[in-house]
């Protein structure tokens, strides 16, 4: 049997098919991962940097030192909520083309590999991270803004 052509029926994957569409997918998979650990990796450093300057404007001895920390502070909750719109909008593109690879292969297969795709399901419960988790720092940094905006 010629692995490098579909079958006879036209309703299978070629198996060179079948093997890009599959690193195509995991291209765009890890590309989700490294975004959302940018992301984290990123907010963690602002949210404590933010705890610091909010602590850092009470106890500052010098005037101009306060005015600073209020700016850094204003800044910070700026670059929180600018980073995370950039990170989500940067994962859902790559979760997008995953979708869009995955109809090229229209659910075919090579019968004896697994396929391209999931279920629905599990496919969801798999990206429940990548989409849940910006949306949780997105609502820390709202949250963070509206209240200064305010007050």
């Amino acid at each position: 049997m010629n692995t490098a052509h579909a079958s006879p029926d036209n309703k299978g994957l070629a198996y060179r098919e079948y093997v890009l569409l599959r690193e195509e997918i995991r291209h765009k998979d890890n590309l989700v991962n490294a975004r959302l650990s940018w992301l984290v990796s990123s907010q963690a450093f602002l949210l404590s940097d933010f705890t610091v300057s909010l602590n850092g404007s009470a106890q500052s001895l010098l005037p101009i030192c306060a005015k600073l920390n209020v700016i850094l502070a204003t800044s910070l909750r700026v670059a929180g909520l600018v980073t995370v719109v950039a990170s989500y909008l940067t994962i859902w593109a790559a979760i997008h083309r995953m979708a869009r690879i995955r109809s090229l292969a229209g659910g075919f297969h090579p019968s004896h590999l697994p396929s391209v795709q999931s279920e629905t399901g599990l496919r969801r419960m798999g990206f429940a991270g990548p989409v849940l988790i910006p949306v949780v720092f997105l609502a820390v940094w709202l949250a963070l803004n509206v209240r200064r905006w305010l007050l």
